[in-house]
């Protein structure tokens, strides 16, 4: 691949970069991305440490206590119970924002306070006004609970684009003040943190007393989830306050209280799928602070710093390696494809081991780009380094396609056109001579000439006349330059043709004409492409001698079977030419239900082999003056089945056969000799049906004179959809009356003359 070639395709990758980098800026890669995330948090989920309890509002406690919602001494009794029990920490993810029964408010204000390890709940939001105005609420716990709780936290959970929760911010703000979310809050408690001071560096990295925890960007910190619902203990809430539940079971542990019935409509969705109770997001936000690492998002400087660096790394690769140089097709592109393989193996890698060491990598631009170096690189490898393979293929090609028309009876000007499409974008030829020799009148009477522009009128023979001669002659390619301004591409009127060579076309070991081809250029032919055309002009030749033959075979089967159907409608005592009138309806009716080529030569023939069949009646029979017998009529329908037979054992083709099998068959099913009803019966017999009662009826017999036109449509008419089709008597109506009146006139001249000769 050249140098441009080469700029070209690294170009396309540049841009191709570009675009997923302003794909990326957008946002358009975040929900795939998000998706990636969850397939790695579920990867490397591991199991929580058991120093986590949640006590659950669940169902069964609904429907155990009190009405909901309940009395806030039902809360200062469970958290009595649960500081006897040795909690260490309890976070309790309740709403107490509004003051209610002052005695029930002032019992669990002194419950709080007397534990001295609570941790409260709060929410915040901001609203805009119509005006632009912007206002901000906080629901804090009321003030005499506030001042009772050893901390409180903000429980907002940011929502990402596809509607799950994966993000924890470390610090909220509460009406200016910064604080720590509710799962620091609770975590730094465990720890016996006594300041509320917010001490966190610009990475990441937040000091709990003598702790360092890693949780990246204080307003965008990903919860490490360590599994789906009920992956931390719970008890029921009831169960609790009930004294079911082992006292033992809580002891220095962090006690989370909160909502999972789904009445309290506090579900969330997560990276492991389906719907989390708030409280147990809330529980491996806090597992999360507790195990010292949760996982921090690469900046978008980084980002872009990888695509950048992808970029340049398969430019720097392409280069070492030599692929634009290697020659072997089919090895570049293995090595494009290897390369790439080990590009996209490395951007995945390197995404796991940074999740692994709590790195959310964004892996999807990454790879993206990556993958469209690839694609740039295999798409001009395989469509520009693979020309010349093309070009070589294309030359077999051209031998497979011209070896094939010999498979099917073409036109002359089918061959030309094909043999010129193919030198054409073979070698250049921009156009193309045929002069076919004539040995009845020893000159040249077919003469085909096409370039570009498609079929046009040769030049004088005198032109080239004695290039040919010497060609026909000698047997043997002659190269000539300059002929004439009368070999002109572009029919007459584009440049000059410089350089043209003249083949002989050798059929049977006769010579039977010549064939020329010519370039505006002035290269001459080479080696390999004269050997090319003569390759190609043989296997024309060829089939063009055999196309002779088969047009000189089929015009005498045709005649043969004129010669014989007009004995048969003699002996049969028909009209003179019944049965080439008959013939020439079928075609004109075959036509015009858009029969054409040789199933329309199948239709004809079928049709003057009609009464076939008819050489096996018996004379007493097929020539009885009176009405036949019932023994006699069985003789007389066997003719159809008789005449297939006859033809299948001659090998007559099978649609032609088949026309005479059927020929009897109505419409309606009440023919014979199968009984055949509708589209069951040959095309060409239907046909046949309408043509034959036409005519029968249109003509003289030797026992009634034709009859009026006006009766013979009536009859039709009733026929139609019992005997006959009503499609083809439709078809048969569209005739106009001076068609059929050739054809009656066209027969009985034919017949006259033969009889003259």
């Amino acid at each position: 691949m050249g140098t441009r070639v080469w700029l070209w395709e690294r170009v396309a990758g540049v841009l191709a970069a570009g675009l997923v980098t302003l794909i990326f800026l957008a946002g358009g890669c975040e929900r795939i991305e998000l998706i990636t995330y969850d397939w790695r948090m579920r990867w490397f989920a591991e199991p929580p440490s058991p120093r986590i309890v949640i006590v659950a509002i669940d169902n069964p406690s609904l429907k155990e206590l009190a009405a909901w919602p309940w009395p806030r001494t039902v809360y200062a009794r469970a958290i009595r119970t649960l500081s006897a029990s040795g909690a260490a920490v309890i976070g309790v993810d309740i709403d107490f924002s509004t003051p209610r029964e002052p005695r029930d408010d002032h019992e669990l204000a002194l419950a709080v306070k007397k534990s001295g390890r609570v941790v409260l709940a709060t929410f915040h939001d901001q609203r805009e006004l119509a005006g632009g105005a912007v206002i901000e609420y906080a629901n804090l716990p009321y003030p005499e609970l506030q001042a009772s709780a050893r901390g409180f936290g903000s429980i907002n959970l940011p929502v990402d684009a596809d509607g799950a929760l994966r993000r924890a911010p470390v610090t909220a703000d509460f009406l200016g003040d910064r604080g720590w979310s509710f799962a620091v809050e609770v975590a730094r408690n465990s720890r016996g943190a006594t300041s509320r001071e917010v001490q966190m560096s610009e990475d990441g990295r937040l000091r709990i007393e003598d702790a360092t925890v890693r949780l990246g960007d204080a307003l965008d910190s990903y919860i490490r989830f360590f599994g789906g619902p009920s992956t931390f203990p719970v008890v029921s809430f009831a169960d609790v306050l009930k004294g079911r539940v082992d006292p033992a079971l809580f002891a220095g542990k962090v006690v989370l209280i909160g909502a999972t019935s789904l009445e309290l409509q506090d579900l969330r969705h997560t990276p492991f799928g389906g719907l989390m109770p708030g409280v147990e997001i809330q529980a491996n936000a806090i597992e999360t602070v507790l195990a010292g690492s949760g996982y921090s998002r690469t900046r978008t400087a980084v980002v872009l710093g990888g695509i950048a660096a992808i970029l340049g790394a398969w430019t720097l690769a392409l280069v070492a390696l030599g692929v634009w140089r290697q020659r072997d097709t089919a090895r570049r592109l293995r090595v494009i494809g290897a390369l790439g393989t080990v590009f996209l193996c490395t951007v995945a890698g390197l995404a796991l081991s940074q999740f692994r060491g709590f790195v959310f990598l964004d892996v999807t631009p990454l790879t993206a780009t990556a993958a469209a170096q690839v694609a740039t690189s295999l798409i001009a490898g395989y469509w520009l380094a693979e020309r010349r393979v093309e070009f070589q293929s294309g030359n077999l090609l051209a031998l497979y396609r011209m070896s094939e028309v010999g498979r099917h009876h073409t036109t002359l000007e089918r061959i030309v056109d094909l043999f010129f499409t193919q030198t054409q974008h073979l070698l250049g030829v921009d156009l193309l001579g045929m002069d076919l020799w004539d040995e009845s009148a020893h000159q040249f009477k077919t003469r085909v000439m096409k370039d570009a522009g498609g079929f046009r009128s040769p030049p004088p023979l005198a032109t080239y006349e004695e290039v040919l001669n010497r060609v026909m002659t000698r047997g043997l390619p002659v190269w000539a330059a300059d002929l004439s301004d009368a070999l002109r591409a572009d029919g007459g009127r584009g440049p000059r043709l410089r350089s043209s060579l003249f083949l002989p076309m050798v059929a049977q070991n006769r010579t039977i004409g010549g064939l020329h081809v010519h370039r505006v250029r002035s290269l001459s032919f080479s080696e390999d492409e004269v050997k090319t055309l003569l390759t190609l002009t043989t296997q024309v030749a060829f089939h063009i001698e055999n196309g002779y033959l088969l047009e000189e075979i089929q015009a005498l089967f045709q005649r043969s079977l004129e010669a014989f159907s007009t004995a048969l409608d003699f002996k049969d005592n028909e009209t003179g030419g019944h049965s080439q009138r008959v013939v020439a309806y079928t075609l004109e009716v075959g036509q015009r239900l858009g029969v054409s080529g040789p199933d329309l030569d199948v239709m004809g023939q079928g049709a003057l082999l009609h009464d076939i069949g008819k050489i096996a009646v018996p004379d007493r029979v097929l020539l009885k003056p009176g009405k036949l017998s019932d023994e006699e009529w069985i003789i007389m329908r066997k003719h159809p089945e008789t005449g297939y037979q006859m033809l299948k054992t001659i090998q007559i083709p099978e649609p032609i056969a088949t026309i005479v099998r059927h020929h009897h068959e109505r419409f309606d099913g009440a023919g014979y000799p199968l009984g055949l009803r509708g589209e069951q019966i040959a095309l060409g017999a239907r046909i046949f049906s309408v043509a034959d009662l036409y005519d029968a009826m249109s003509s003289d017999r030797p026992y009634r004179k034709a009859l009026p036109m006006d009766r013979v449509i009536a009859e039709l008419t009733r026929a139609s959809g019992t005997q006959l089709d009503p499609d083809v008597v439709r078809a048969f109506f569209a005739i106009p009356p001076s068609v059929l009146a050739q054809v009656r006139t066209a027969v009985q001249d034919g017949l006259l003359n033969r009889r003259i000769a």
